[in-house]
């Protein structure tokens, strides 16, 4: 075990995680399945993008104004393509896929 000087915070560690994250990745077009979609109060769109070849998911958040436009496309079971940037939701300390717009 460390030294008490080496030891950091849990929030401390989701912030060193979430700096990691964003510096290896830029903002993606991310192909896959929509699984366990759930439309909140907000209206944001919070869901699992599961690709259809190999064992892997993301989770996944399009805010109100996209989940709006998206709102036909976004159902359970839809194959669709996101444009988006990975980040770490520090509160839970889950990798996300925000989806941005393009342009």
């Amino acid at each position: 075990m460390g030294s008490p000087e080496e030891v950091i915070s849990v929030a401390e560690l989701d912030r060193r995680l979430k700096r990691a994250v964003e510096a290896v990745t830029g903002r993606e077009w991310v192909e896959g399945e929509i699984a366990s979609l759930k439309l909140a109060p907000s209206g944001h769109a919070y869901f699992s993008l599961k690709d259809e070849r190999e064992d892997a998911i993301v989770e996944c958040v399009m805010y109100r104004m996209n989940a709006q436009r998206a709102r036909r496309h976004l159902t359970d079971g839809a194959r669709v393509q996101l444009f988006g940037r990975a980040t770490l939701w520090a509160p839970r300390g889950r990798l996300q896929l925000v989806h941005t717009d393009p342009a």
